[in-house]
């Protein structure tokens, strides 16, 4: 069975800026099973949960920071109201990768966080800096695979790690059931991004051999395109596949 079809809400910010309600109904009348969260909630986290259940959308996660941290105070409440179990980690700055001890300290504070939060699960959104050799010679998923406690996934971007220098269908075998969501972008693996399809991976093979994916997540950082439409020819190029 297929797994559904989301899309990761900063695709869309400029337009949920504009438009908030207006852009949520856009993507349900193009058909998205659901959307990942990311910090814009509209009048409130309570009325974006309420939007969402009208409009028949499934809140897959939530990018976050980490909860328990200040940046992360609010996680655990907002998830709650939002009604998911998914914390997504969306970003951490190349330099704070480039040696084994910064990534070190950086896994301990993630794996600490899986016990003071038992009742969530904690994945890790990569971008192409984690699939390039640090300053130590090591590639930094490859160490957080390692230090990471096996209960950490990971939200596995198939076109960074392209850009990165690395298979996605690969990776997907490695990982296996370590990388429950997959963010699905497109592009010429530099300049602006493109709908689903249009670029250079080859997505009619990688889907198929994602076999452990538990949401395909449409995230465009930028498009030089219409980012509506941008999304509507993602969707419908993944819906038949």
């Amino acid at each position: 069975m297929a797994p559904p079809i989301g899309v990761q809400l900063y695709s869309v910010r400029d337009q949920l800026d504009k438009d908030f309600e207006g852009t949520m109904k856009k993507i349900a009348d193009i058909g998205f099973d659901g959307v990942e969260a990311a910090g814009q909630y509209g009048e409130s986290p309570q009325w974006f949960r309420g939007l969402c259940d009208d409009l028949g959308l499934r809140i897959s996660s939530m990018h976050t920071s980490l909860p328990g941290t200040e940046e992360g105070k609010d996680a655990q409440e907002f998830a709650e109201i939002l009604g998911i179990k998914d914390f997504v980690i969306p970003y951490i700055p190349a330099e704070k990768m480039q040696t084994r001890a910064l990534l070190g300290a950086m896994c301990d504070e993630f794996n600490a966080a899986l016990d003071k939060f038992p009742d969530y699960r904690f994945t890790y959104h990569n971008h192409d800096w984690e699939f390039r050799a640090n300053a130590d010679g090591e590639v930094p998923h490859l160490v957080m695979r390692e230090l990471l406690d096996p209960r950490f996934k990971f939200e596995v971007d198939a076109y960074w790690v392209k850009v990165g220098g690395f298979d996605p269908v690969e990776t997907a075998s490695e990982l296996g059931t370590r990388a429950p969501l997959w963010h699905i972008k497109d592009g010429m693996l530099t300049g602006p991004m493109l709908p689903v399809g249009d670029g250079v991976l080859d997505y009619a093979s990688v889907i198929p051999k994602l076999t452990h994916a538990e949401w395909l997540i449409v995230e465009l950082d930028n498009c030089a395109t219409d980012m509506i439409e941008a999304i509507r020819r993602s969707y419908n190029f993944l819906a038949v596949l």
